[in-house]
């Protein structure tokens, strides 16, 4: 079966690297059945860029509106029964089409499939893929299909709490089923780890394919990287919290996301001691769970009591990493 792609590439002030991920679309051994690109409110040269790839790209402009609804946006643009999303620093294998849409022909009753990525950084593709970080026995139970592809029978959603191998970039969706889920929530448009959002929902109920072949690269660099851990972490704890109220499965696996509230809360409070944001670090601590406390995590609360002398902790803690003297020294 040759499924029927459209591909969305949500967009924002990418204009730099955006003209790279068109011509790995472009470039596809399988060519998509359209590229849309959705430009969120951009005020650099974006538009330029897209037109300069002329009728192979369809220009599509919004108001800034975040991620989400940009997302939403774009999907109501496309008309292929399947819709791949890359994001607009991101760049695929020349058979990344070929590969997936070959899996998607495999079971009729798929609506979500995703591939494995590597990190690229400074213009390096990396060598370690997503999915050799999965933890032990995380691929357990999932049906081995010829051509490296695998298929989950069982519900990813307890999965995807500990570890989130699935992104956009390397994701296709049926179209209808990205709206049976709802899409993306808005409310999350502007938080860290969005995406994993709207996937805790779209792989909630089987088939789900993962094809075992690094098809992408995510690319690393400061413009994506600058917002820093504390960000993404608290995104992440935002959605255990709304998972917990309004996630259908959410209440299944009650247990499993509140252990994981408790855990990422300290990693917050790690993260919020080091930006210096010192009332972070006691609200964020005060939500985690004492089992999963790290070794100076009691002593950077401490401190975070008294700014001035956290900040002076910090700086000689600094000093001594720098010098060579302090290894060890967390703070």
């Amino acid at each position: 079966m040759r499924a029927d792609v459209s591909v969305m590439v949500a967009t924002y002030n990418r204009a730099d690297l955006l003209g790279e991920t068109l011509r790995a679309i472009i470039g596809q051994t399988r060519p998509p059945a359209e590229v849309i690109v959705l430009d969120d409110g951009s005020q650099d040269h974006t538009a330029e860029v897209v037109r300069s790839f002329g009728p192979a790209v369809r220009y599509v402009r919004t108001t800034n509106g975040g991620i989400s609804a940009a997302r939403n946006a774009g999907v109501r643009e496309c008309r292929g029964e399947w819709v791949a999303f890359c994001d607009d620093d991101d760049v695929w294998r020349p058979h990344y089409l070929e590969r997936m849409t070959a899996a998607a022909g495999m079971n009729a009753d798929l609506q979500v499939l995703f591939s494995d990525f590597v990190h690229i950084r400074d213009g390096r593709w990396e060598s370690a893929s997503k999915f050799s970080f999965a933890p032990a026995g995380y691929w357990d139970g999932v049906v081995d299909q010829h051509g490296g592809i695998r298929v989950f029978h069982d519900s990813m959603y307890r999965r995807l709490l500990t570890f989130q191998p699935v992104f956009p970039t390397c994701t296709l969706v049926r179209r209808d089923h990205y709206w049976t889920v709802g899409g993306y929530d808005g409310a999350f448009g502007r938080v860290g780890s969005v995406d994993w959002e709207f996937t805790l929902r779209a792989v909630e109920r089987p088939p789900v394919a993962a094809v075992f072949e690094p098809l992408a690269g995510i690319r690393k660099h400061a413009s994506n990287f600058s917002a820093g851990y504390l960000f993404t972490v608290e995104g992440e704890l935002a959605i255990l919290r709304h998972a917990l109220a309004a996630h259908r499965s959410g209440v299944e696996h009650r247990r499993l996301i509140l252990d994981q509230i408790g855990e990422r809360s300290w990693r917050a409070a790690e993260q919020a001691f080091e930006a210096g944001e010192f009332d972070k670090v006691i609200a964020h601590a005060r939500a985690g769970d004492l089992a999963c406390q790290p070794r100076w995590g009691r002593l950077k609360v401490a401190l975070a009591f008294a700014p001035p002398l956290a900040r002076l902790a910090k700086r000689v803690a600094h000093y001594f990493r720098a010098t060579g003297r302090g290894r060890a020294t967390p703070l």
